[in-house]
């Protein structure tokens, strides 16, 4: 497929779908000096065949170009001059109000957060794993748009919603609250749907994808070099190019019905850096056996510690602006990562759905000390999913597509993550803060040890609450 044949279509949308706002213009191409450090990106691909082709079928080249947030910044600006007039301008009120939008929903994704979180700890095999939440989300509910019947309610029972006007809520906020650009942050979210060109498509269903998920439509001849050249491109380029090893071996194939892709990218500065000076060569308790790693400190910081009955928990610190923040669950000496697949008191701390001053969330004066890491996965969620109840999707015969298209018999093939986080100690100093140690009503503040000296887990939570990125890190 030659670049000039993925044309928009733009003519062809309805006028609703070309807003004059801030969050439905084509974004510029920005880059600055600025030192992000916690760096994440996952991707998801949904590789879909058809069991028996009908090559009778043949439409139309449609291209639905979604719109992202135009949002233009000097490509000089600092991180200091970007920090002093941040809040002022009218596209950080609008994202504001998203993210408060988002806060409010956010108890909609608890039953998703649950089951996701089961399914990721309970197959566990003593390995460094990652995969993300938010980007898993983001490919049901638009397969459930597609879908219709018992496919799409096995669908939305995992996902814990009663329709799809729920769903569209939550994926439009989840993605406009999180979507940021600037010398601070780097957050965002793209979607992409690959048709084959032989197969007819209603244009309604793409139209939707556009407005509500942002995913943007193409149309070629599957299994052909030019199409696999210009999905791997789209792939990298919304991947921040950190996932180039696993994007190189994605392509499709001549009975492939259609491919869905959704990319996430995370790049950030610590709001409270790590003092690199702290940095340590320490002993980590691996599965294997004691290893050497470079252990990150944080002294005596004011803070709150979870204390559940078989862990304790912490936010570590908040990234970019402060609306996006890593957690660390720690389990107790004796106590396995999927011993947790299932703790409530795991699921209060990463929702923060009790009160957070109850009796668990002890604050007090920190010493934190965790690795430097990065971790990287590429796997097929199929078989994740369809013990979790998700079957018919996968079957021949059971998949119902008809929303989508009048072809017969097509069916989800592959799920396939990519995903790759790490996370160092240097920031951006102008983005950090102290929070003074003072003690607290006139008492002696408690001094909590925190040190993540054997397998944990890590979870990236964004603005609107929403699980981006979780993992396991055994050895870092």
């Amino acid at each position: 497929m030659k670049k000039e044949d993925l044309y928009e279509a733009v003519g062809e949308l309805d006028d609703e779908l070309l807003r004059d706002t801030a969050f439905h213009k084509p974004a510029h191409t920005l880059c600055w000096a600025s030192v992000l450090i916690a760096s994440a990106a996952a991707v998801c691909l949904l590789i879909v065949s058809v069991f028996r082709n009908d090559p009778g079928i043949n439409g139309g080249v449609l291209i639905v170009q979604a719109e992202v947030p135009e949002y233009t910044l000097p490509e000089d600006m600092t991180a200091e001059e970007y920090l002093a007039q941040s809040g002022q301008d009218a596209f950080a009120k609008e994202q504001f109000n998203y993210r408060m939008q988002a806060a409010e929903n956010a108890p909609y994704f608890n039953t998703f957060h649950h089951n996701v979180m089961r399914s990721f700890l309970q197959d566990q095999s003593e390995e460094n794993r990652v995969f993300s939440p938010s980007c898993t989300w983001n490919m049901l509910a638009m397969l459930a748009e597609c879908t219709d019947g018992n496919t799409r309610k096995q669908l939305l029972d995992y996902m814990g919603v009663q329709d799809l006007e729920q769903i569209r809520k939550m994926s439009d906020l989840m993605w406009k609250a999180s979507w940021a650009k600037n010398p601070v942050e780097i957050q965002t979210s793209a979607s992409s749907f690959w048709m084959n060109q032989n197969i007819r498509y209603q244009k309604q269903v793409l139209e939707l994808l556009a407005e509500t998920y942002h995913a943007s439509s193409y149309q070629g001849e599957m299994g052909s070099e030019e199409l696999n050249a210009e999905l791997r491109t789209w792939l990298n380029e919304n991947t921040g190019g950190i996932l180039k090893e696993y994007v190189s071996k994605t392509e499709t194939y001549a009975d492939t019905a259609f491919l869905l892709a959704s990319a996430q990218y995370l790049k950030a500065s610590w709001t409270e850096k790590f003092d690199e000076s702290l940095t340590a060569k320490e002993v980590f308790h691996s599965p294997d056996g004691d290893v050497t790693a470079d252990m990150m400190h944080k002294n005596e910081i004011m803070g709150s510690i979870y204390l559940g009955d078989r862990f304790k928990a912490m936010t570590v610190g908040g990234l970019g602006m402060g609306m996006t923040c890593m957690d660390i669950v720690l389990p107790n000496e004796g106590i396995a990562l999927q011993d947790l697949c299932d703790d409530a008191q795991m699921m209060e701390f990463l929702e923060r759905s009790g009160e957070f001053e109850s009796e668990r969330f002890k604050s007090g004066i920190i010493d934190l000390a965790m690795p430097r890491f990065t971790v990287s996965e590429s796997t097929d969620l199929k078989d994740m999913l369809q013990k979790a109840g998700i079957t018919d999707l996968f079957t021949p015969g059971n998949a119902d597509f008809s929303p989508l298209t009048d072809t017969e018999n097509v069916y989800l093939n592959r799920f396939v993550s990519g995903v790759k986080v790490s996370a160092d100690e240097n920031g951006v100093e102008a983005a950090a803060f102290e929070i003074g140690a003072g003690a607290m009503g006139g008492v002696e503040p408690v001094h909590y040890d925190f040190t993540a000296d054997r397998p944990f887990i890590f979870v990236i939570r964004g603005p609107a609450g929403t699980l981006l990125y979780t993992g396991t890190v055994y050895r870092p």
